[in-house]
């Protein structure tokens, strides 16, 4: 019953490398091996270092036309440095899938732009109360109101793998989010209301955003992920404590100067996901009360793909009961082509920088903006489909004419802000971009598309928040009148 099903998965030249290396010699150099070992005679020794020699040429020469032709890549390392803001060259999808690469990269390796040591959880920015800049620490999943839990960006179910462990989630975003974040009030239900409505948000160039999904994982597999030690609520909500968890799925936000200031959306996924997640429908068998029945004889139930489960986690936090089970996971968009090429070349990269743990990452996909718009003003359809990703002027989605509101900071607006004259990296599919372990139950909706019905976090209110989720996690203070919006946990 393990392993994550994709339809239609893809093997890239770097991994079947790596696979062959690992496995050892090849059968035809191992025998020649033995037999040169052997007590032959000169000339069986000579056969046998002739027959090691064309298998030699044989595996240089299919190794040379599998390697990918990375040649219009550049993998770049970003700024080392909180007041510096990354924004990509250009807007060609080969320019902003290696970009993506790039963050990712940046963003996990050691230094003053790693979002593990520099990012603020956004716990602890939306607390109603005016915030003091201080990267958060390790994290504490499951014990604060935001979306610092088991609720992934699927409507708040939880998710959990074979073993019944279940994938926990956090928001940080950096400096430059923070400080306009503060600089406006922003951190409140009340800021967050006038603010709107009198000027309207728009986070500025350099605001950066992630939310990583992580999973508990043995010490032994610790070399092929991102790693961390936090405390995850457990059965009862006993803390368990100093576990290891592996980064499974990251999301990045940035908004960029590139084509204006417009966000950029970057997703990634641990390749190696099917030791982990079931991929077959199978029976679970829970007490009457986890599904909402009477009654004390247990009731069974078929878990199926992509299905969320019947009941929430409430009851096992607060008594051990209704636990986990392993939810089926297939994922339903393939990574496109060109998508799986620029991965290939970064992953050769990594392996010449001797970083092998994020060379176990895959990029999924890239979104933007239509870099010609301004805002309020309307734009022809894009009718023009690449067959190349460097080729100048063309873009892969198609869409009908609209009118670009994203970019405006004008008052009151209220969501949904707009949904199409998005840019995808899917190679002219027209497959919406979404990651298997932060969208598990709604893979057919894009980043762009949820993301244009992000408000404010006050109940009851439509007023956009610049496509940005981290608003509505707002706290309010004691006295505040104003209600808080409900949010699955």
């Amino acid at each position: 019953m393990a392993g994550l099903a994709l339809i239609s998965t893809l093997s890239t030249a770097c991994d079947k490398s790596a696979s062959d290396a690992s496995s050892g010699e090849s059968p035809g150099a191992e025998a020649a091996k033995k037999e040169a070992g052997n007590t032959a005679d000169a000339s069986g020794d000579q056969e046998a270092g002739a027959g090691a020699e064309g298998v030699k040429a044989d595996t240089e020469e299919t190794a040379a036309a599998e390697k990918p032709d990375c040649s219009g890549y550049s993998f770049s390392p970003l700024p080392n440095a909180d007041n510096t803001a990354p924004s990509p060259s250009g807007t060609l999808p080969a320019q902003l899938t290696a970009f993506a690469w790039d963050m990712f990269i940046g963003l996990n390796t050691a230094g003053d732009f790693n979002w593990q040591t520099s990012f603020m959880a956004i716990d602890d920015v939306m607390t109603g109360a005016k915030p003091d800049w201080k990267p958060t620490a390790p994290p504490r999943l499951g014990y604060a109101q935001a979306d610092n839990g088991t609720s992934d960006g699927s409507g708040g179910y939880w998710l959990a793998d074979e073993r019944g462990e279940l994938v926990w989630y956090e928001m940080r975003l950096n400096r430059f989010e923070f400080d306009y974040i503060v600089k406006h009030g922003l951190y409140s239900g009340e800021g967050q209301e006038t603010f709107a409505e009198s000027t309207g948000i728009a986070t500025p160039h350099g605001s950066t955003e992630v939310k990583a999904a992580w999973l508990p994982i043995a010490e032994a597999d610790a070399g092929k992920y991102v790693t961390t030690r936090g405390t995850i609520k457990g059965a009862k909500g006993v803390p368990r404590e100093d576990v290891l968890l592996g980064l499974v799925g990251f999301h990045i936000l940035l908004k960029s100067t590139n084509g204006g200031e417009r966000w950029l959306w970057m997703t990634f996924e641990h390749s190696e996901l099917t030791a982990s997640f079931a991929n077959e429908p199978h029976e679970v068998e829970r007490a009457a009360k986890c599904q909402g029945k009477e009654g004390e004889d247990p009731v069974k139930f078929t878990a199926k793909p992509n299905e969320a489960s019947p009941y929430t986690l409430q009851d096992y936090f607060s008594n051990g009961d209704c636990a986990p089970y392993a939810t089926v996971v297939q994922r339903i968009n393939a990574i496109a082509p060109d998508v799986a090429k620029t991965n290939a070349c970064a992953k050769a990269h990594l392996a010449g920088e001797q970083q092998e743990a994020l060379a176990h990452y895959d990029l999924m996909g890239v979104q933007w903006f239509d870099p010609r718009a301004t805002c309020g003003t309307p734009q022809p359809p894009l009718k023009t489909v690449c067959t190349q990703m460097s080729t100048p002027g063309c873009f892969y989605q198609g869409t009908e004419d609209f009118n670009y509101t994203y970019n405006c900071t004008a008052p009151n607006t209220d969501a949904p802000l707009s949904k199409t004259g998005f840019l995808n990296s899917d190679s002219g599919q027209g497959k919406p971009l979404t990651n298997v372990m932060l969208e598990t139950y709604v893979q057919t909706i894009d980043c762009a598309s949820c993301h244009a019905d992000a408000s404010i976090g006050v109940r009851d209110s439509k007023l956009a928040s610049n496509y940005s989720f981290v608003f509505d996690h707002v706290g309010f203070s004691l006295d505040s009148n104003i209600e808080p919006k409900l949010r699955p946990f």
